[in-house]
């Protein structure tokens, strides 16, 4: 089963268990450390695999997954979710300003207001 399989069935049965909104309650915190990290280094390719990202930031591969699903439509190459494993070296080039206007239109309050946007933009 692929890891984009994993993370989607994950959602689905940790919305089931917990609920919608702790779901988004834990997500939300990862995404955000995730891009802080992201654009504080905005000049430097985002380089991990998938496992080292989980481990430094004390989540499960899958949560990485779901952050590069996310991301993915704002990258200026975009990756093929299903053939990503937890140990590929994955190496994320990000088109800022269409990343700036997906949280906008995904009313990513949390995610567009970062600090970290000051230097970017």
């Amino acid at each position: 089963m692929s890891l984009y399989k994993q993370w989607t069935d994950m959602v689905v049965e940790y919305v089931k268990t917990k609920g919608e909104q702790a779901f988004w309650d834990e997500y939300m915190e990862i995404e955000k450390a995730l891009y802080k990290e992201l654009l504080a280094k905005h000049k430097e390719k985002f380089t991990f695999t998938i496992d080292e990202l989980a481990n430094n930031n004390n989540t499960t591969p899958e949560f990485i997954m779901g952050f590069i699903d996310g991301i993915n439509d704002s990258l200026k190459n975009t990756l093929d979710l299903e053939a990503v494993t937890a140990t590929d070296e994955i190496s994320l080039e990000v088109d800022l300003e269409n990343l700036y206007f997906n949280m906008l239109d995904a009313k990513a309050e949390y995610l567009y207001t970062l600090p970290q946007w000051e230097g970017i933009f």
